[in-house]
């Protein structure tokens, strides 16, 4: 229900963290939780000290919050779920990557890879790894675009390699729980306890879950434990060896596959296969694409005999300004496996889930805000079990900010609550609020809150 008056982020802010502060049975350390939460969304994230001192209480009861009090993260997140799937139709879209919190102690932090450094070279740095996962909402009235709401955190450190002087059963231990201990074990193991939840819901059963990753994820070890009743959607390596599937009437023995196919690369570039049309919407915008598209084919090395589907995107042409050159994008290549590429799919099934995947860029918007706006990886606690807590109550907490705005204002920037926007802006565009906008208004509603309450 969308409500502009002054004080509605505040109040569905509030009103969500305590939903979420049921995670904790103890009703004690279950206030302190609602407290911290507007704490840390009004202070801007960043070190614990920052939330507790902007609430005025006891450090050392709110630091015990993270490491002794009994609480789970998956019933933090369980009301967010639930708020996020009410009303949905059909099907629920969720995009799962990984990110790292760039730290400069070696004492909760271990070796990654940057992500940003450059291709010909590996720069290693000090951070903690996570894998993430959002569901993607588009708000009714508002600009258009998704909405990427984070409902996992999970804290998913590498593991260490073995000594100099292990010997090679170490060795092969390490390799063992490596297999075991990593992000594709990890988002697969989220993907079944999203689908359970959902199933757990009233009305759960009946929705289809369609998880969007990254090609990260494309590989057995993912697609390998993918649950019923869902669709994993990911990009694909453009060289794919893939074969054709045959029907159980022309099995003789163990017989599976037959002839060789053409790479998603090489089917892109066959003249005689005709382009298919369609018009999606990327971000704000309208955007016409071309693809051609396999059904029925077996990637044997990460989906064995289960049938998928390949897409392959041509390249979009684009402009840098308004009478500027056309540019072109680099093809794509997606794989849909999971129980939409193992029935019949038919046209418009297929192009929702290509503009989802367009919207997968979202959770990278998710990683901005957390780590940019609200300090994500700062909290400076070195408890095992604060070091795993504290990032994903940080994400539960901007979950409810984000919720909270698309419920009072359909997830618009509105006059009412917002600072006016600098001249240069462009004007008579509907904008969605940034992670400022949001800490801005909610800092300003709760401080008139506490005034009203005074009064």
């Amino acid at each position: 229900m969308r409500q502009d008056a002054f004080g509605g982020l505040y109040v569905g802010t509030t009103n969500l963290l305590r939903l979420l502060s049921q995670a904790i049975t103890d009703p004690r350390p279950r206030l302190r939780l609602a407290q911290l939460g507007i704490g840390m969304l009004t202070s801007g994230g960043g070190p614990l000290t920052h939330a507790i001192g902007s609430t005025a209480k006891d450090w050392s009861a709110d630091y015990r919050l993270f490491s002794k009090t009994d609480w789970q993260e998956d019933d933090l997140f369980r009301p967010i779920i639930r708020e996020c799937v009410t009303g949905a139709e059909r099907m629920v879209f969720a995009a799962q990557d990984d990110f790292i919190a760039h730290k400069s102690s070696r004492k909760i932090a271990t070796y990654a890879r940057d992500p940003l450094g450059p291709k010909f070279r590996p720069n290693f740095v000090l951070a903690q790894r996570f894998t993430a996962t959002s569901l993607l909402l588009r708000p009714p009235g508002g600009t258009g675009q998704w909405r990427s709401v984070p409902v996992a955190c999970e804290y998913t450190p590498p593991v260490p390699k073995a000594g100099k002087k292990a010997d090679a059963e170490e060795i092969r231990a390490v390799r063992e729980r490596r297999k075991k201990q990593n992000v594709s074990v990890t988002a697969g193991n989220r993907v079944n306890k999203l689908r359970a939840e959902l199933d757990a819901l009233p009305g759960g059963r009946k929705l289809k879950l369609v998880a969007v990753t990254d090609g990260g994820f494309a590989n057995k070890t993912y697609l390998g434990v993918l649950p019923e009743r869902t669709t994993s959607i990911q990009r694909f390596r453009r060289d794919a060896l893939l074969r054709e599937l045959l029907p159980e009437s022309r099995r003789t023995g163990n017989a599976k596959y037959g002839r060789k196919l053409e790479t998603p690369e090489q089917y892109l570039n066959n003249k005689d296969v005709p382009f298919t049309t369609a018009r999606i919407r990327a971000g704000k915008h309208q955007l016409d694409i071309r693809f051609k598209v396999r059904h029925g084919i077996a990637w044997q090395a990460g989906t064995g005999d289960r049938q998928v589907t390949v897409v392959s995107l041509a390249p979009t042409p684009y402009r840098m300004s308004k009478n500027g050159r056309v540019y072109y994008r680099q093809p794509a290549f997606l794989i849909v496996a999971g129980e939409l590429a193992e029935t019949a799919m038919d046209e418009a099934t297929l192009i929702r889930l290509i503009e989802a995947y367009f919207a997968r860029f979202e959770i990278e918007v998710n990683f901005r805000d957390l780590k940019t706006g609200l300090g994500l990886g700062e909290a400076q606690v070195s408890n095992p079990q604060s070091i795993r807590r504290a990032p994903a109550f940080m994400a539960a907490c901007y979950s409810c900010l984000l919720l909270a705005s698309i419920q009072c204002s359909n997830d618009l920037r509105t006059p009412q609550g917002y600072i006016h926007l600098p001249p240069w802006r462009r004007k008579g565009e509907n904008r969605r609020p940034s992670i400022n906008d949001l800490i801005t208004r909610l800092k300003a509603e709760a401080q008139a809150w506490e005034v009203l309450q005074a009064a």
